[in-house]
């Protein structure tokens, strides 16, 4: 009979031992499951968050939106680029006249100081590159970067001379129309 009694007493031992195993196992496991729901919950929130100041800044700007103001900037850019550092006698009048439409009084006076044209040099353009931050349409602004190499012919000798120029164009709207307000040359 003991041997029985240390047999029944060996299975409850185990029995007890297994229970507490497998209760501890299942606690075990319930707590690094909720750790892995509060971190699931930590990053669902944060990308919750991220999606919302992206939905807020797609309302503010609404791709069709920037691509209406980007189309009629780089024209204006690019005209101002074309009257401004394309310079001849034959076409001075009509630069001026083109100027009225695209820069302030203060440029235009910069630019086109007379009424005709006294220099003895001709100057082209060459690889003009316009750079234009998307977000930088705010309050009717925007600052274009432009980088291009100019051409200068001299009348008198012959000469050629080609530079690159880097630009920084500052240009405001104004009835709905850009208008190059200042620019500086880098």
């Amino acid at each position: 009979m003991n041997k029985k009694i240390i047999f029944v007493l060996f299975l409850v031992v185990l029995l007890v031992i297994t229970s507490f195993n497998i209760y501890d196992f299942q606690v075990s496991s319930n707590e690094d499951l909720q750790a892995e729901i509060q971190q699931v919950q930590h990053e669902n929130k944060t990308i919750l968050e991220e999606n919302k100041k992206l939905k807020q800044l797609l309302e503010q700007k609404e791709p069709a939106e920037v691509q209406s103001q980007y189309n009629p900037l780089l024209k204006q850019i690019s005209t101002f680029v074309k009257v401004a550092f394309v310079q001849s006698k034959e076409t001075y009048p009509e630069r001026k006249k083109q100027a009225e439409k695209i820069m302030s009084d203060e440029l235009r006076n910069i630019f086109f100081p007379t009424d005709t044209y006294k220099g003895d040099t001709r100057t082209g353009v060459n690889d003009v590159q316009v750079f234009i931050e998307a977000s930088n349409f705010t309050n009717d602004h925007a600052t274009v970067l432009v980088r291009l190499k100019h051409t200068l012919y001299s009348l008198e000798n012959k000469q050629k001379q080609v530079s690159p120029v880097f630009i920084e164009i500052h240009a405001q709207r104004q009835n709905e129309q850009w208008i190059v307000t200042d620019f500086t040359e880098m």
